[in-house]
């Protein structure tokens, strides 16, 4: 698309300068900030827009599909040309599986709602049944007409596109993912924002200082209610002043004033008019802004293998500009020329359920190239909202990539010499942006491994971390991250906060425990030796036991306690030359044992009924310990009884290891066969033992038999069968 521009300058001169293809320069008679024209750049071919559009260019990158995104997208890669960044350059895919703006890996995604502004000249609405962009309107937040805003004319709410810029931006920044349709963003479905800075006039669109300040100061006054991180500028002018005062500029100071407040500003570095000489870009060239030049993929002088060189038109960094320039330096490339995003209309109609417009073309632009930063920079506020501006475009510029870029700069590809440059240079500045390299250099998504528990040896625990990345390399301390402990003295959980340093940013917090040199412990007594843990790992330090009760201490390795109950251990921990004494406790709980007889039925057969069984629950009993059982339970005659017993204790079993309970299970005897007739009538005399008095008693009734047992008396059994006495004949007892 052609665009003109015109920059304020210091005098109140207003300069325009063509730096879109085709664009002419003019003047204004009342100097707007930027002026678009509306002729619509080159297009492809009908037969490529065909083989590259609908409608399987996104099918395949269905966030519900099983499998990672780069192997979801090998059938769009052979279906599709759309894909032919995402196969070289777009190296976003890889970057998908460990981060995405929408949340839907359900993992590594912190902050789920990151927006970017994208101030140009809005959105396409295809038309009144449609409404918006049908690959952008789902992950369009809202949208702001700045200058309406400004100068009254239309609705601030909704902006129209009327120059197609805005709509590519869009795309490239967030074009929906998974839908089945068009083309996929960088950022994998961060919320857009589009801001219309231009005027209404289709053959004359203009922005001025005050709409694109309209436009700064909403995304200021929203970046916190709508999570506003990015602000893409769609465009940049030539700066004609060499005096230009950049930190008198308002814009600039708005750009800084957003930065502070966390928002990343990104713009494109511009165009070269018929290979022109580079020149100043404003407001790119400003230091608080992430200024981004194009490249595109040539194919034809590289025996096949894709390249990128700079786009033959694109803007880059003057002679003389350094790395270290003061509001002066562009600072990375990404692939505009050719680009799939996103687009206002079309030639060729596409027919899907009616005759519409196209939703998606190639596109020659560094706004492009500008709107491809901003959605890397997205995921990357995305997966540690914590992160500033500074963070990002530290992280973008420190991973950026130099792969197979010619060298010297060619003003055709044919001229050129194909190689690896290193370091910053003036035509690529840091290199190309790499999403996958960006996103993995975010601490956040590196493996840091469990860190033990640490002793507290009287001195600031400070514990070795083991970080690696996700491809499994290793992190140095002090040259990959830095280690800050917190809370890291007595007894608890500290932290250690780790920083990013170098090419990784951001802050992750590892807590840990700091226990006793020597710790407590409690077990059930299982008939083995117990002593404290001992949690102590430090070299130099010397850890003695007493066996006195602490008067001395001479033991290398704790005494072992085996009985239940509460054993103390008398330690002395001394580092260097300073000796200090502490105890510890065993505490070993007794075994919970539960003694259960056995219950038997049978019918009445005259003959009494026993069941010689004893069930064994709770803990049971430790290895080799255990018990004999008594039994006094019978049953003969039809009814039932309890079926008594009493346990001794092996010799090796001691009381005190255990806690036990008894219950009788229930003798049975049913109706049947009559018992045999007795020699005599008489009572069955009841025998039992109150342990408490060591006596005998007898009874003969049976309930109180049974409520004497209640209370712990042991039942022995008949004693004997009392006679009865009969009418007129005396009876003799019996002793």
């Amino acid at each position: 698309m052609g665009r003109r521009f015109t920059s304020l300058v210091a005098a109140g001169l207003a300069v325009a300068c063509a730096i879109g293809i085709g664009g002419q320069a003019a003047l204004a008679d009342e100097p707007p900030l930027l002026m678009l024209s509306s002729q619509m750049g080159s297009v492809a071919p009908e037969s490529s827009l065909h083989a590259a559009l609908y409608p399987q260019a996104d099918i395949d990158l269905n966030p519900d599909k099983e499998g990672s995104q780069t192997e979801l997208l090998k059938v769009g890669l052979k279906q599709n040309l759309n894909f032919k960044y995402y196969d070289t350059s777009r190296t976003e895919l890889k970057a998908w599986d460990l981060t995405r703006c929408d949340g839907s890996d359900g993992v590594s995604v912190k902050d789920t709602n990151v927006s970017v502004a994208v101030i140009d000249s809005g959105i396409y609405h295809l038309d009144d049944k449609y409404g918006i962009h049908e690959d952008l309107i789902d992950n369009v937040l809202c949208e702001y007409d700045a200058f309406a805003a400004v100068t009254g004319e239309g609705d601030v709410n909704t902006t129209l596109d009327l120059m197609g810029n805005g709509t590519k931006v869009a795309g490239a920044v967030s074009a929906k993912v998974g839908n089945g349709m068009g083309t996929a963003g960088y950022s994998y479905n961060a919320k857009i924002i589009p801001i219309n800075i231009y005027s209404h006039d289709e053959s004359n669109a203009y922005a001025t200082q005050d709409s694109m300040l309209r436009a700064l100061d909403y995304v200021l006054e929203n970046r916190e209610t709508k999570n506003i991180r990015v602000a893409v500028i769609g465009n940049s002018s030539k700066l004609e002043d060499a005096e230009f005062d950049w930190s008198a500029d308002p814009v600039c100071n708005k750009i800084s004033a957003l930065r502070d407040a966390g928002v990343l500003v990104v713009a494109p570095a511009g165009y070269r008019a018929d290979n022109a000489d580079p020149y100043a870009a404003y407001p790119s060239d400003y230091d608080d802004c992430l200024s981004v030049m194009s490249v595109w993929e040539a194919q034809q002088y590289t025996n096949s293998d894709l390249m990128l060189e700079g786009y033959v038109n694109a803007n880059y960094n003057q002679d003389g500009v350094t790395e270290s320039s003061v509001n002066q330096t562009k600072d990375l490339v990404a692939p505009g020329r050719y680009s799939w995003t996103t687009c206002r209309y079309f030639a060729v109609p596409y027919i899907i359920s009616t005759q519409r417009e196209v939703v998606a073309s190639q596109r020659d632009g560094v706004s492009v190239a500008t709107g491809a930063v901003a959605g890397v920079a997205a995921m990357c506020f995305a997966e540690d909202p914590s992160l500033s501006p500074d963070d990002v475009q530290n992280l973008l510029q420190t991973t950026a990539t130099t792969r197979n870029l010619p060298t010297p700069y060619p003003v055709q590809s044919g001229q050129s010499v194909w190689g690896s440059l290193e370091g910053w240079t003036s035509r690529y500045g840091h290199g190309e942006v790499n999403a996958y390299e960006a996103v993995s250099h975010i601490m956040s998504n590196m493996t840091i491994a469990d860190v033990p528990d640490q002793a507290n040896l009287g001195a600031p625990a400070e514990p070795k971390l083991e970080i690696t990345t996700p491809t499994g390399e290793a992190l140095q301390e002090g040259v990959d991250y830095t280690v800050e402990y917190e809370n890291n003295t007595g007894l608890g959980t500290a932290t250690a906060v780790v920083k990013g340093t170098g090419s990784y940013v951001g802050t992750v917090i590892v807590p840990f425990e700091i226990t006793s040199a020597v710790e407590s412990v409690t077990a059930k007594y299982d008939g083995a030796g117990h002593v404290p843990t001992v949690t102590l790992a430090e070299s130099g330090a010397t850890l003695l036991f007493s066996n006195d009760e602490g008067e001395t201490y001479d033991a290398e390795e704790p005494t072992p306690v085996t009985d239940a109950g509460e054993h103390t251990f008398y330690y002395q921990l001394t580092i260097g030359d300073v000796a200090t004494t502490g105890t510890a406790t065993v505490t070993i709980d007794p075994r919970d044992i539960a003694l259960t007889s056995a219950s038997a039925t049978k019918d009445n057969d005259g003959r009494p009924l026993t069941a010689h069984d004893v069930s064994v629950g709770g803990d049971g009993w430790a290895a080799g310990e255990g018990a004999t059982y008594t039994f006094t339970g019978s049953q003969t005659s039809q009814g039932s009884s309890p079926n008594y017993f009493t346990y001794q204790l092996n010799a090796n079993t001691k009381p005190s290891n255990y806690s036990i309970t008894t219950s009788f299970g229930t003798l049975t005897v049913l109706g049947g066969a009559p018992a045999p007739a007795p020699t005599f009538q008489g009572h069955e005399m009841h025998r039992l033992y109150n342990p408490n008095s060591g006596e005998h008693f007898y009874t003969a009734a049976e309930n109180e038999r049974d409520a004497a047992v209640a209370a712990g008396w042991i039942y022995e059994g008949i004693g004997w069968t009392a006679p009865v006495p009969t009418q007129g004949i005396a009876t003799k007892p019996v002793y």
